[in-house]
């Protein structure tokens, strides 16, 4: 890397260098600025890590997977160089935990072992706690839930990298064994100060526990993986060894692992696992603490290979396990009265003084009657009379204090109890003890969300009369303390789903206050999912007040961001599955579905509540708005396309096309087979033709029409609507005739849907009634009346264009069905020409054709006389033959009519030999060699035979078939 740069000053360079990462296109160089930028930043430059930091983290929402590891990467190197930056950095780690990439996911919880161990260090070396701190810790006290949790992974990885990250907790969680050597700079409980407030001692230790529990819990799940049970196995055994207090669960467990092994695991990872467990095992047994299990250890570890023998020799020697024991129990003894309880203690002191005051009475009942002395009596006082009233702010102090003491108290064992004491003191006494009592439920909202509830159900009953109004509340307005204390909890739980809908579907009355909060959630993207289905709940399960959730869930389903919309809209079909629902539902789609009859937008789709400003004009998101909750019901309810199509009929244009565009989804949901679908299609009203078109054309798009809808469309052709475009659809269901009739019609429409009707046709889109050839043979002989014969040539030129359909082969069956038809078709000759120019090796064929004409006399028929012409011109000189076959006032004619042939075939003519030249009549030799050709005198001339009449393969075998048929 290349810092020899001095007229750039390293704030320059990275500066720079973050701009070109963020521009750049290629994950490589990427990477590339971000080594330089972590090289420059953690180790030549540190002080621009405070201004360059926010910036590098932004890298946190890249796409790319490989940038987001190398910025973990980044992250646990700062870590390690500046521990005052790691709160600005665990937010960007639970968001890259939290990421869809699994090898980013197992980069960050290698990542966090070291970080975790390095933050707990930062903690504990601190002299004051700051509220970054505290917060920088209640963060990664998150993550260290998630990872946990990420132990029952779908992904192998992830849930090897979950194990190592929970031994590591465990490990600086928990004692030390005091009777071994601890290592140099090895961190655990007893390095932390029992003046941390935020990371108290017990609970880090009990937690610890927990997940040492969980790993045993996962250690001797019987569907582990084999790479998940060898890392599991090593770190239960590692704990064991560094924590000796473990050692007897571990060692249940590797017992209970040896005789019950997953019964998932192959042959060959069995073999593995028992090499583990020959190897930990091993390492175990010579630890002195694990003596006293070396009846459970040896019957295992003989199984797997050792002999007695190899035991007893790596078992530690009887001096090491004494000494072991005397440092065990020198600590213990040290420590035994330190560790009683105090409570213990305080019951020994007072036996103490108990048995003192019992000896001296007995000492004093031994002396003489006379040598005792006379007690006098004393005078009985009465409390009043010797105290007198605290002051108020003392009293208030007091009370605090008593009520502080009570809410810290331990409630699991009556928690009924706790929660009627709390929520009538909190209920009845004065606003400074609510107070008290709020903040404490605050501090931790989801923890106390039960007490929190059972407060706001005694506000509730206080407010409806069932219980007495307490005496120091009388001034109060009942209804807003209710209202003001829900909004409170509320408030506080705008960022915890789970305890917000809690609070919400529990309370005894959701308030006007309350919902408007419960809006303002659903209007933000990112919350409206789990908000929208919170007031779907609301729903079903307050019956009082169901119409105002009903109402407020639906007037997202025209909301103006699309994503709140859609989410709105599946709440509501799930609502709408409920009978008592489903009137009030459709009633609102067809409300929003009448305003498209209106001149303009109505207010109710405008304002804050809809998210749009006022429009004058019938925009596409308005259109959207009204169209698609009510096009959404339709696979639900199919008959409301009934109504559909009426409002169709009185909109414009702009608002049909979007109609027609929303449509496919749910009539596709719908299918063929749908009743009202049938019955629009047969009543179809006036000015829906398209809208039924549309229809028609999605059923059929993706199969063959059905029967019903065929015979709906053809009754709706023939009596009502004449419109040929409703048989394009289900043109593959009607008969041959009835498709030969439609042709003239279909022909001419817009060439793109006539390419459409060829498609469906030819057999492109399912069976056809109708064959290519029969398909092209009906075209030439449609009737000049009905169509003019240049939309003919279009359609005809439009089939010929598929030559993976008209091969040769169909070509020629083509042109000897054309050839059997009286008169000629008009466009036979332009089929010849065209099928000529696709497939050359067909000339013999034409030939043959030209043949059959002369015999037709095709000089009859103008058009089909001059193509032949221009037939005999571009097939010569094979067509010289046939010219010459040509009676001579034709041959005269068609030599005028194409002057080129003359010259060609006279030369033709002149390279016959005399024999040749016999064949030919003289009246043709004079009109292609001109008027004094003679015949040659020692030949007799011989009558040219007539030629042959060109027969279908099936009656003449002598005739040669056409290429491609033999």
């Amino acid at each position: 890397m290349d810092f020899s740069m001095n007229d750039i000053s390293d704030q320059e360079l990275v500066t720079q260098w973050l701009n070109n990462a963020a521009v750049a296109r290629s994950s490589s160089e990427k990477l590339e600025y971000f080594h330089k930028l972590q090289e420059v930043l953690i180790r030549k430059s540190p002080n621009l890590l405070q201004k360059f930091l926010p910036n590098i983290l932004n890298f946190t929402t890249d796409k790319n997977g490989d940038v987001k590891k190398a910025l973990v990467g980044f992250i646990e190197e700062l870590c390690k160089a500046r521990e005052s930056l790691l709160p600005k950095v665990m937010l960007s780690l639970h968001m890259l935990l939290c990421d869809e990439s699994i090898a980013v996911q197992k980069r960050v919880i290698q990542a966090l072992i070291s970080i975790y161990r390095k933050t707990l260090g930062w903690l504990c070396k601190a002299s004051v706690v700051t509220e970054e701190m505290e917060n920088a810790w209640k963060q990664l006290s998150a993550i260290k839930l998630e990872i946990a949790n990420m132990i029952d992974s779908d992904n192998d990885g992830v849930r090897t990298s979950s194990v190592k990250f929970l031994e590591c907790v465990v490990l600086l969680q928990t004692y030390p064994d005091q009777a071994e050597n601890n290592k140099p700079n090895d961190f655990s409980l007893d390095d932390v100060p029992l003046t941390l407030k935020i990371a108290r001692r017990r609970k880090l230790e009990e937690e610890a526990n927990t997940l040492f529990e969980l790993l045993l819990k996962f250690h001797g799940s019987p569907h582990i993986s084999s790479a998940n049970l060898l890392t599991c196995l090593g770190v239960v055994t590692n704990i064991a060894k560094n924590r000796a207090e473990f050692m007897s669960r571990v060692v249940t467990a590797i017992e209970s692992l040896y005789n019950n092994l997953p019964p998932t695991l192959s042959t060959t990872q069995v073999n593995s696992v028992r090499k583990k467990l020959k190897s930990e095992l091993t390492g175990l047994i010579k630890h002195p603490a694990a003596y006293e299990f070396l009846d459970k250890l040896t019957p295992m570890l003989i199984d797997l290979g050792y002999s007695q023998q190899d035991v007893i020799k790596i078992v530690p020697k009887a001096e090491e396990r004494r000494r072991y024991c005397k440092r065990t129990l020198s600590l213990e003894s040290l420590q035994i009265y330190n560790k009683r309880p105090l409570s213990v203690k305080k019951n020994e002191e007072n036996r103490q003084q108990e048995r003192e005051v019992e000896d001296e009475k007995e000492e004093k009942d031994k002396m003489p009657k006379k040598d005792r002395m006379k007690v006098p009596r004393i005078k009985t006082l009465k409390l009043s009379e010797i105290t007198k009233p605290l002051e108020r702010e003392a009293k208030e102090k007091l009370l605090i204090g008593s009520i502080n003491r009570l809410l810290s108290a331990d409630k699991t064992a009556a928690t009924c109890l706790y929660q009627k004491l709390i929520t009538t003191i909190a209920a009845c006494f004065s606003p400074t003890v609510r107070q008290t009592v709020l903040t404490f439920l605050l501090s931790d909202l989801r923890t106390h969300v039960d007490l929190a509830l059972a407060w706001l159900f005694e506000e509730y009953g206080i407010l409806q009369g069932f219980s007495r109004v307490p005496p120091l509340r009388k001034d109060t307005k009942l209804d807003k303390s209710y209202n003001t204390l829900l909004c409170t909890f509320i408030n506080a739980a705008t960022n915890d789903s789970a305890v917000f809908s809690r609070l919400l579907l529990e309370a005894p009355l959701v308030t006007d206050e309350a919902l408007e909060k419960l809006h303002q959630l659903c209007k933000e993207e990112k919350k409206c999912g789990w908000a929208l289905g919170l007031l779907r709940d609301l729903t079903i399960r307050k019956p009082p007040k169901q119409l105002m959730f009903l109402n407020a869930l639906l007037a997202y389903t025209t909301y103006e961001s699309n994503a709140i919309r859609d989410c709105a809209i599946s709440h509501v079909l799930e609502l709408h599955k409920r009978q008592d629902l489903r009137l009030v539902i459709e009633e609102f789609a067809r409300m929003n579905l009448e305003f498209l009859k209106l001149q303009r937008p109505p207010e109710s789709l405008c304002g804050f509540s809809q998210g749009r400003l006022k429009s004058e004009t019938w925009g596409d998101d308005f259109i959207k708005a009204c169209l698609v909750p009510y096009i959404s019901l339709l696979p639900a309810n199919e008959s409301l396309i009934h109504d559909l199509a009426k409002v169709y009929v009185q909109t414009g244009a702009n608002i049909k096309r979007i109609i027609l565009r929303l449509l496919e989804n749910p009539i596709r949901s719908m299918g063929m087979d749908s009743i009202e679908l049938l019955k629009l299609v047969e009543d179809c009203p006036k000015g829906s033709e398209t809208l039924v078109t549309r229809v028609i054309h999605v059923l059929t798009d993706k199969g063959p029409p059905s029967a019903q809808l065929v015979q709906r469309v053809r009754d709706l052709y023939h009596t009502r609507v004449s419109d040929v475009r409703f048989l394009i659809p289900v043109l593959n269901g009607l008969s041959k005739k009835e498709v030969i009739a439609a042709l003239p019609k279909l022909i001419k429409l817009n060439p793109v849907v006539v390419k459409e009707v060829f498609n469906r046709l030819l057999g492109l889109h399912g069976d056809s009634p109708i064959t290519p050839t029969e398909l092209l043979v009906a075209l030439h002989l449609i009737d000049a009346s009905r169509a003019d014969l240049k939309t003919i040539i279009k359609a005809t030129s439009m089939c010929l264009q598929e030559k993976q359909v008209f091969t040769q082969e169909v070509l020629a069956v083509v042109l000897q069905q054309l050839m059997d038809q009286t008169p000629l078709p008009t466009l036979l000759m332009r089929t010849v020409i065209q099928a000529l120019g696709s497939y050359p090796r067909l000339s013999g064929f034409v030939m043959n054709i030209l043949q059959r004409l002369i015999l037709k006399q095709v000089w009859k028929q103008k058009v089909v006389w001059e193509g032949f012409i221009k037939c005999c011109q571009r097939t010569k000189p094979q067509s010289f033959a046939v010219l010459m076959q040509l009676p001579p006032p034709q041959l005269s004619d068609a030599l005028a009519i194409c002057p080129e042939l003359k010259e060609p075939l006279k030369e033709h003519l002149l390279n016959f030999t005399e024999g040749q030249r016999t064949h030919i009549p003289l009246t043709v030799q004079e009109i292609i060699l001109g008027p004094y050709a003679q015949p040659p005198p020692s030949v007799t001339p011989v009558p040219v035979p007539a030629p042959a009449v060109a027969e279908p393969p099936g009656q003449q075998a002598a005739e040669p078939l056409p290429p491609g048929m033999d």
